[in-house]
């Protein structure tokens, strides 16, 4: 009876939630079947037998965010942390009452990861047309499981806290389809810090196993963790909203006699062809960066990590990873090198990003001649020695060699990193408007 005293207006913001719960659920069941209709119209031939394998992948990929998601929510932030607080809430309340959430609405209960899921779903929607070829359909086939599956997810932990599911449910759980009460009971019991999935528990044996969430406490511990890891995320996203339109963009004005006679060779002198030609462009905008001031207020977000390691490589204002991945791509899709060898430049230009800001504190004497490793590029982001207008490429210290920027003393090893003069400060927030405040300002 005292929430009805509140007065009319709980009421009202009562009604005006349940309409967005059930609002955000219903466009989500029909986001579902609009991408399982269409996803079967776009699969052919052999795609059928990738969708096989596709389902448990996807809904593996689902069970490991659900983890990570999951464990987020439960080491970071507090309840009464602006905005962020009424996300973790719910996860901090389910500790103390297991069982509370599954008495809530159907559409209260699944609104939140239903509107999360959304965006993915879209996301595979738009990319079934790819899924005409083997490999097509089954990326295409995951992400569409995955996304299904993680729009489903509150549900399904709900289910392990139901004694009275439905007895389907009931069958799968029994055998490891579905998360099962006595596989989630392992996470109520203790410091709630391990068993995080929360779809299948399929991740949860290797995360357990390999000390996953206890690496990552430990490297909480490390200065500007928050920081670096709200980089990591948000410029992914921003880098997957880019990937497809910029491509599409791109493609249609591509060189057409320069893209035959690349079409014409493999895949991996395609992507050595490659790895030229971003360097170079890369190269060149990297080094702007470094000496036109206005961009330099942007690029010293990216040096100003007191520690390099392959997390602080993440830490890029969202301006330099538009201008940067934007420009240095153009050329890629203007020359009209195959989709097969830009997706492998892309998984190697991610896996090159981390190695080259890793913490090694050892030499590649002859490799750093040859290609662009740890020590190379640490010199870059060093405080303590004269390296940090130097040494602006990416794979290819050859391009820094002729144009007169390489910096490669025998000996030496940066000890102290980050920039010099005015601090850049700390916070991802902060940062992302310190270019503005700084406009008049020397740093």
């Amino acid at each position: 009876m005292a929430r009805v005293d509140v007065g009319s207006e709980m009421v009202r913001r009562s009604r005006f939630s349940r309409v967005v719960d059930a609002a955000g659920v219903a466009a989500t069941a029909l986001m579902v079947a609009l991408l399982l209709v269409r996803l079967a119209s776009s699969v052919h031939g052999r795609g059928g037998c990738a969708l096989v394998v596709a389902v448990p992948a996807g809904l593996l990929a689902a069970d490991l965010a659900s983890a990570f998601a999951h464990w987020f929510g439960d080491t970071f932030f507090t309840e009464k942390t602006p905005l962020l607080g009424a996300l973790v809430r719910p996860f901090r309340l389910h500790h103390e009452e297991p069982g509370a959430f599954v008495r809530h609405g159907f559409f209260e209960r699944n609104r939140n990861n239903c509107l999360a899921a959304l965006p993915l779903l879209v996301s595979a929607y738009v990319l079934c047309p790819q899924a005409g070829t083997l490999a097509g359909a089954f990326v295409v086939g995951a992400l569409s499981f995955a996304s299904i599956a993680l729009a489903a997810a509150t549900q399904l932990h709900a289910f392990s806290h139901d004694r009275q599911a439905p007895h389907v449910v009931r069958w799968l759980q029994r055998r490891g389809v579905l998360l099962s009460p006595e596989h989630h009971a392992r996470h109520h019991r203790g410091a709630h810090d391990r068993v995080y999935g929360i779809v299948n528990g399929w991740s949860n044996g290797v995360l357990d196993r390999c000390r996953v969430f206890r690496f990552l406490e430990r490297l909480r511990a490390r200065e500007g963790f928050a920081t670096d890891l709200a980089y990591l995320f948000s410029n992914q996203v921003l880098t997957f909203a880019l990937a497809l339109p910029a491509s599409r963009m791109l493609t249609g004005v591509r060189y057409e006699p320069i893209a035959r006679a690349i079409a014409s060779h493999p895949v991996v002198l395609q992507v050595l062809g490659m790895i030229v030609v971003v360097d170079l462009f890369q190269y060149g905008i990297h080094r702007l960066f470094h000496e036109v001031q206005l961009l330099w207020r942007i690029h010293a977000i990216h040096h100003s990590s007191p520690r390099l390691d392959w997390l602080a490589g993440s830490r890029l204002h969202f301006v330099d990873v538009l201008v940067m991945r934007t420009l240095t791509m153009a050329p890629v899709f203007v020359c009209g090198f195959s989709e097969t060898a830009v997706h492998s430049y892309a998984v190697l230009a991610a896996v090159t990003g981390a190695v080259v800001h890793a913490d090694v504190h050892f030499r590649f004497v002859f490799l750093e001649h040859i290609i662009v490793t740890p020590r190379y590029h640490a010199l870059h982001h060093a405080a303590d020695v004269e390296g940090s207008g130097k040494n602006f490429a990416f794979h290819l210290p050859v391009i820094d060699r002729i144009f007169g920027t390489q910096f490669l003393p025998s000996h030496t090893t940066p000890l102290r990193y980050g920039i010099r003069g005015r601090q850049v400060p700390a916070g991802w927030l902060h940062q992302l408007l310190f270019p503005l405040q700084s406009l008049f300002r020397s740093i």
